[in-house]
């Protein structure tokens, strides 16, 4: 204990240390299932930081070796680094506790949120120095917070990192990060550039889970740029990945997505032997979610390949009735996707409860000109503004700090004037593509708002539609100003 006391300090100022200073222990041995049991019995913001799950995830399961000349070092080095940070951040964490928590009260989640990841990001750069691994190590906790506040300052910082990311065992891990954010601000051959990198390295290392997980934003990033096939090859690849890696559970979800993208394409046999794979993990390894999903494409892959209304309409209510179908929007989206043309289903009293959406919001015609006008205007480029008013929507509010690109439109909801966060009711964005369904990025942005629109090519009443803050589609109607 001592020794521990005298590596980091900080760790005696707080209620309880005992746990915190026995999992840098094991873990420094090596010894992670003992650990991870004791990690329990932590401080919660100790769980809170990445670093301890980082160090134990991908340095000390023994998946990547040290580099020549540090192998017997690296170990103590690295949780030195992270240990002695994780401190610094509880000993702050309490200070700001006694200090402002009456700011804290009055702050909106976001406001907060944006004070805290300064300020870490502050504690962090103390600590970095001239270290280049403590350097990256504080630019991925940059990216980690700005995902959450702005993702245009997020991928300014990503461009920062790749200078820092010469170590090995952080090219992977910052590929994932800034791959996630170039996908949500619509920039799939960054994407893929940078998760190639990481795929590369992590495979040479033996982390093939890390793989598995780049290879996912690959296939994502293929989806956005429409080319199927690459995107079922990287599916293929990453399930590979996760076999090898021994984790079933993640290689029955990609063989699912694989399933979900050869039923579109219409590569039904191909589409079968997926979903059946995938079929035989989930039901036994599989949470309720995990089912509803593959419910979903199930009945996706039911609708497509047969034509018995009757076996339709069975399997559908199973789907409806089994699982929280509603509650998961990926798997309502894509049951939408399965029901859309089927207009005898809103007919059938047993399968209309799918289409009953009871909310219904209002948008105001003009407001609703401005948006086709708007749409068109940018075209063949995106456009997005805030919203104003719920359940009515009465205002339209242009996005000052916004960036339009070749492919997307990227804003932030952080207003760099006052400091402050835009507050709207709801988003509206275009889709040039005429597909009005919500993409990932669609859906991180849409749980910040009560009410989000989608407009897709031709951008008319009739290419419109409105989705909840997780991504459940609703009712809304176009009414005249009063």
């Amino acid at each position: 204990m001592e020794e521990s006391l005298e590596l980091f300090p900080a760790l005696k100022h707080l209620k309880d240390p005992g746990p915190a200073m026995a999992v840098i222990g094991l873990a420094t041995e090596g010894r992670v299932k003992e650990a991870l049991e004791v990690e329990g019995r932590c401080d919660e913001v100790f769980l809170r930081s990445l670093k301890w799950k980082v160090a134990v995830d991908y340095r000390l399961k023994g998946s990547a070796p040290a580099p020549p000349g540090r192998r017997e070092i690296l170990p103590l080095r690295r949780m030195r680094y992270y240990k002695a940070l994780e401190a610094l951040l509880m000993i702050q964490e309490l200070k700001v506790l006694g200090s402002e928590i009456g700011l804290l009260q009055s702050a909106s989640m976001q406001e907060r949120a944006a004070r805290e990841g300064e300020r870490i990001m502050r504690s962090v750069e103390a600590l970095s120095g001239e270290d280049p691994f403590l350097s990256a190590d504080s630019l991925l906790g940059k990216i980690m917070f700005l995902k959450e506040v702005s993702l245009q300052r997020g991928l300014n910082i990503l461009r920062e990192i790749e200078d820092f990311a010469k170590d090995p065992y952080h090219l992977p891990l910052l590929s994932r990060e800034g791959g996630e954010i170039l996908l949500l601000t619509d920039q799939p051959e960054e994407t893929l550039r940078l998760t190639a990198e990481g795929v590369s390295v992590a495979e040479k290392h033996g982390n093939h889970w890390l793989a598995g997980e780049l290879l996912l934003l690959s296939a994502e990033a293929y989806q956005q740029l429409a080319e199927v096939s690459r995107s079922v090859e990287e599916l293929q690849r990453a399930r590979e990945c996760f076999e090898r890696a021994g984790q079933r559970r993640a290689m029955a979800l990609a063989d699912l997505q694989r399933a979900h993208l050869l039923v579109r394409a219409g590569r039904l046999k191909e589409a079968g032997q997926a979903l059946k794979t995938a079929s035989n993990i989930l039901r036994k390894r599989g949470d309720l979610h995990d089912r509803a999903l593959l419910a979903s494409v199930h009945t996706l892959y039911t609708f497509r390949s047969s034509s018995s209304r009757r076996r339709k309409k069975k399997v559908l209510l199973g789907a409806i009735e089994r699982f929280p179908i509603k509650e998961n929007p990926r798997a309502y989206n894509i049951l939408w996707e399965a029901v859309e043309g089927e207009g005898w289903l809103r007919e059938d009293p047993e399968t209309a409860i799918l289409f009953e959406r009871p909310e219904v919001v209002t948008l105001s015609k003009r407001v609703a000109k401005m948006i086709m006008e708007s749409a068109r205007e940018t075209y063949p480029n995106e456009f997005g503004a805030l919203l104003h008013g719920y359940p009515h929507v009465h205002s339209l509010q242009p996005i000052v700090d916004a960036s339009r690109g070749s492919r997307s439109f990227v804003f932030s909801l952080w207003d760099r004037f006052s400091g402050k966060a835009l507050v709207a009711d709801g988003m509206v964005h275009s889709h040039p593509s005429g597909v009005a369904r919500p993409s990932r990025a669609d859906l991180y942005m849409f749980s910040r708002f009560r009410v989000n629109f989608i407009i897709g090519y031709p951008f008319s009443e009739d290419s419109m539609a409105a989705y909840d803050s997780v991504g459940n589609r609703i009712d809304f109607r176009i009414v005249d100003d009063d």
